[in-house]
C-alpha cells in the first residue's frame, strides 16, 4: 500500500506503520522518506521512522535535512532527535543556521533539545511568542512532550494559555495541560 497509486492510501499506510515492528516496514517508510512524489508522505514517513529507531534509517534522515520542502526537514530532523542520533548534532545546527521556515527552525530547536542540548528550550519557548496561531498550538505541543520536569512544564504552558487569544489554541493548550494533571 505503501507504493499505491493514490496519495491518499499512501498517506494513510505510512501512517499505520508506526505501529507494526518489522525489518521490511523500516525499509518501505524509507523508500518512501527517499522516493515518493509527495512532500507530505515524504514527512510522514520520517515522522513514522522516529517510532521505530532503527539506526539503518539514520543516513535516509540525514540526507531529508536537505530537502527543499520544509515540512520534510523539520520531520526528519525531529525523527533524528527522537531517535537519539547524537551524530546528527552538528547536522541539525548546521542546517539550521541556513533554514527560513519558522516551523522548522522549532523543530530543529525541538531535535536538538532532545539530542540534550538543554539550552535550546529557550529557543523553543520563543515560539509562542509567534504571530501564527498555527505555530503557538505546534510550539506548546512539543513543550508537552518533551522531556522537561513536569512542574516547569505545566507552569508555562499555564503562562501561555492566559496570553492566547486564540480560542481553538487555548482549547488545545488547556487540553495538554490536562494530560499533565
Amino acid at each position: 500500500m505503501t507504493r499505491d497509486k493514490n496519495e491518499w492510501i499512501r498517506y494513510k499506510a505510512v501512517m499505520e506503520l508506526r505501529h507494526f515492528e518489522e525489518k521490511k516496514v523500516v525499509e518501505s517508510l524509507i523508500d518512501r522518506l527517499s522516493n515518493d512524489v509527495n512532500p507530505t508522505i515524504q514527512a510522514y514517513a520520517a515522522e513514522s521512522l522516529q517510532y521505530h529507531k532503527d539506526k539503518s534509517s539514520v543516513v535516509p534522515l540525514f540526507h531529508a535535512l536537505d530537502h527543499k520542502e520544509p515540512e520534510v526537514r523539520e520531520c526528519a530532523a525531529v525523527a533524528l532527535g527522537w531517535m537519539e542520533a547524537r551524530s546528527a548534532i552538528a547536522s541539525i545546527k548546521e542546517k539550521l543556521k541556513k533554514e527560513r521556515s519558522p516551523r522548522a527552525k522549532m523543530r530543529f530547536y525541538v531535535a536538538l533539545y532532545s539530542l540534550g542540548e538543554k539550552e535550546h528550550i529557550y529557543n523553543i519557548y520563543s515560539f509562542l511568542a509567534n504571530r501564527s496561531p498555527y505555530m503557538r498550538e505546534s510550539t506548546a505541543g512539543y513543550i508537552s512532550l518533551l522531556p522537561i520536569d513536569r512542574e516547569i512544564k505545566k507552569k508555562k504552558l499555564e503562562e501561555i494559555w492566559e496570553q492566547e487569544t486564540v480560542d481553538w489554541v487555548k482549547s488545545s493548550i488547556s487540553d495538554k495541560l490536562k494530560m499533565l494533571e
